[in-house]
């Protein structure tokens, strides 16, 4: 076993390794595309951009001959949603709408109404039989929490005996978006489901979509898995160039845990916070692995892993509650107490459970 091990990265070198790495996960991500059709436009802006970002508006790239959309878009959101205006005839309405690819439907019904629902009907017969696209209907009731139970009764009816069980249904109240009693877990694994066969695009829905922390959860760990086999195979065989290579992998899992939930352009366009961030890692794998220490493959992924981990939680606990990303935030979420705090308790807890980092 050898014990070349001094890891360091000059600042030009962890700002090269962040870009790269930003730059590179991005190519991985392709933008699905959502439509959102239904007989108003009163709630979709304020529910598109609660589900995708603030950043989600009305691009300036709108088709002129599909009059009756918008497309909400965002530089830095890999998702596009098209919501119609509150046209009535789909078929009729919708120009050249359907020539670009749309991966899902998202029909919103929020007028119960006989007149309306006539149209609904319509609309969504249209939009699974002639234009075969995988549609699910959401209930968002204009001022009272759930649709009239009548109502629902013979909507859910209809749209068994037309379609079976292809067309699945969600219920959100529309003026309590933000409750955290609404469960949008079943909507964003739906649609997950439809895009697991196309890699890319279902990485593109995973890291736009907001309210399901599972799914973005299940992306980090999959792409940590990759970062522990390849710090393994750097360990099973220590050289200089080897542990500069495991330097320069932990700002690459650092970097992808970022873009999973969010933070890459945040953090990207904050030349020291990308610094601070680094330097930091190269510390603490010099704490973890001290000068004249055995690096084994075993060392070198669970290494990887207490580095990633204080990472991992600080931002899944700055997701969850729902804040403004700012710089200033950032610096203080990525302090050097906060993350050593951290890989600390993982350390403490994997004495205690030997396999604790071993999934």
């Amino acid at each position: 076993m050898n014990t070349v091990n001094n890891f360091f990265l000059s600042d030009n070198e962890l700002l090269g390794h962040f870009r790269d790495a930003f730059t590179e996960f991005r190519k991985r991500v392709q933008k699905p595309t959502i439509l959102i059709p239904g007989l108003t436009d009163k709630y979709k802006p304020s529910l598109i951009r609660f589900m995708f970002g603030q950043d989600m508006d009305v691009s300036s790239k709108d088709d002129a001959n599909a009059k009756g959309f918008h497309t909400y878009a965002s530089e830095h959101i890999p998702i596009d949603v098209i919501a119609s205006k509150g046209i009535e005839r789909l078929e009729q309405e919708s120009g050249n709408l359907f020539d670009r690819k749309i991966h899902m439907v998202w029909y919103f019904i929020s007028d119960f109404t006989e007149r309306s629902l006539y149209y609904d009907y319509y609309n969504i017969e249209y939009l699974v039989k002639e234009r075969m696209l995988p549609t699910c209907i959401i209930y968002t009731p204009d001022g009272t929490d759930v649709p009239p139970r009548d109502v629902l009764d013979m909507m859910q009816t209809f749209v068994s005996e037309k379609f079976g069980n292809r067309i699945r249904s969600f219920q959100i109240s529309a003026k309590k978006v933000k409750d955290h009693d609404i469960d949008w877990n079943p909507l964003m694994e739906w649609s997950v489901s439809l895009l697991k066969d196309k890699e890319e695009l279902r990485r593109g829905f995973i890291v736009s979509q907001r309210l399901n922390i599972d799914l973005k959860d299940e992306e980090a760990r999959e792409r940590n898995k990759s970062y522990r086999a390849a710090a393994g195979a750097l360990g099973a065989a220590p050289t200089s160039y080897s542990m500069n290579a495991l330097s320069s992998l932990q700002i690459w899992n650092a970097a992808d845990l970022f873009c999973v939930y969010g933070f890459d352009n945040c953090i990207q366009g904050d030349k020291e916070l990308m610094i601070q961030i680094g330097r930091r890692l190269m510390v603490l794998l010099n704490e973890l692995c001290p000068t004249n220490s055995f690096i084994t493959a075993d060392v070198a992924k669970r290494v990887t892993v207490y580095l990633i981990y204080g990472l991992w939680i600080l931002t899944r606990r700055f997701h969850m509650r729902d804040e403004t990303l700012t710089s200033e935030k950032l610096h203080k979420l990525f302090s050097e107490k906060n993350i050593s705090r951290l890989i600390e308790e993982l350390k403490k807890k994997q004495s205690e459970e030997p396999h604790l980092t071993d999934d």
